[in-house]
């Protein structure tokens, strides 16, 4: 089901490869801070309708992919919340839990299928640009399900590769980025609202962040300036089908 077997990720961090080894701290808060603060506000505000949903206190908020800690981190202030962290990274969780150190965190591989290791489930599952990576990616999403409490919500957020922006800069631009990343999957909107239907979910919400320049290294550099991420904004909101990610709320569908 995963892409990369644990000792594949021990060669990766052997190797000093950046895709498995650089500070994801240092990118939310310093390059992608606002594009990353939008992720923040859309974890926060299904936080906020989880509670209304369910009347237990305090909420179980689980992120499976949870790398440095970095959303467990910018999430961490809100209340009546438990934190649980799952990673097959181990230099990562390491972070992570020196980050993050009132969150429950432990190794995962999500290719074994595991139980959910939560009593009750998950009142609020993060899944944050890990699907991407993922060959049976229907397959994590139905499994995913069912760490799902009964009124509980799956943040689905993950790159828009299949749009038209990204297969330019993919093809003509930087045709080697799409192998140093270990993706499999290049949704868009049609696709990933498909296989989230398929995998047994209904669509509470689907926003997009930010437009998708056709170039990585210069929309990098709009993304780290203000003025450049509210041009990008702005022309996310004219052609929205171009947005570089999405974020989905999704609720478990009728079985």
């Amino acid at each position: 089901m995963g892409v990369a077997e644990p000792r594949q990720v021990q060669e990766r961090i052997a190797a000093n490869d950046h895709w498995y080894t650089s500070s994801q701290f240092e990118w939310s808060f310093g390059v992608a801070k606002y594009v990353h603060a939008l992720r923040q506000t859309f974890m926060l505000d299904w936080i906020e309708r989880a509670k209304k949903r369910t009347a237990r206190r305090p909420l179980n908020v689980v992120e499976v992919g949870c790398g440095d800690g970095v959303n467990l981190f910018r999430i961490g202030a809100a209340a009546d919340c438990r934190l649980y962290g799952y990673d097959y990274n181990e230099l990562r969780l390491e972070r992570a839990r020196e980050l993050v150190p009132a969150a429950a965190l432990a190794p995962l591989d999500l290719a074994k299928r595991p139980e959910c290791p939560i009593e009750n489930g998950a009142d609020v599952l993060i899944f944050s640009h890990v699907i991407e990576h993922i060959e049976d990616d229907a397959g994590a999403l139905r499994h995913l399900r069912s760490w799902l409490a009964p009124s509980g919500v799956l943040l689905l957020l993950t790159p828009n590769e299949g749009c038209l922006s990204t297969r330019f800069d993919y093809r003509f631009v930087n045709p080697q980025l799409p192998a140093q990343t270990d993706h499999v999957h290049f949704y868009n909107r049609r696709s990933l609202r498909r296989l989230v239907k398929d995998a047994g979910f209904n669509i509470l919400e689907m926003r997009g962040e930010v437009f998708y320049f056709p170039s990585y290294r210069h929309h990098l550099g709009l993304l780290r300036r203000k003025w450049g991420f509210a041009l990008l904004r702005l022309a996310r909101f004219l052609l929205p089908s171009q947005t570089d990610c999405w974020q989905l709320a999704l609720e478990a569908g009728q079985q």
